[in-house]
């Protein structure tokens, strides 16, 4: 069943990095990263084109999943959360993205962030979307 592995960072750092093309991360739970925002510590960072992370849980990470230089990636029925015991000013984002574009983000579900960051990005496209995305319990949205 989905979330059977369970990948633990320790709360050091980021825990799971995917710097490839066409890779598919589905049904982990990953957990514990550090919470460096300097370093942008995150359970999941992403780099490459067209890769695809589906159906995980992401809990007690500073940055949920960290996209960065990716194109066409596909980030689906994920659950993501930040810290739940700290101010809402000491958690990191769901979702960073930086410099990625024609991304699709679908029926993600994110609890306890501070906020789905968008630097340098386009998403929107003929054929990529960002929706649903359901935040609860964060800050604020785009």
């Amino acid at each position: 069943a989905e979330g059977d592995v369970i990948i633990d960072g320790g709360f050091e750092g980021t825990v799971v990095r995917i710097v490839a093309d066409k890779a598919t991360f589905q049904g982990f739970k990953v957990i514990n990263s550090g919470d460096n925002h300097t370093q942008s510590d995150a359970c999941v960072e992403v780099s490459g084109n067209q890769n695809q992370l589906i159906s995980n849980k992401i809990e007690n990470c500073f940055f949920g999943i960290k996209v960065k230089d990716s194109i066409k990636g596909l980030f689906k029925d994920n659950e993501i959360s930040s810290y739940k015991d700290k101010d809402v000013s000491d958690r990191g984002d769901g979702f960073f993205v930086w410099n990625s574009h024609n991304n699709e983000f679908v029926n993600n579900h994110i609890t306890f962030v501070r906020d789905f960051s968008l630097t340098n990005v386009t998403i929107f496209s003929a054929t990529r979307r960002a929706a649903p995305i359901v935040p609860k319990r964060s800050r604020s949205w785009l």
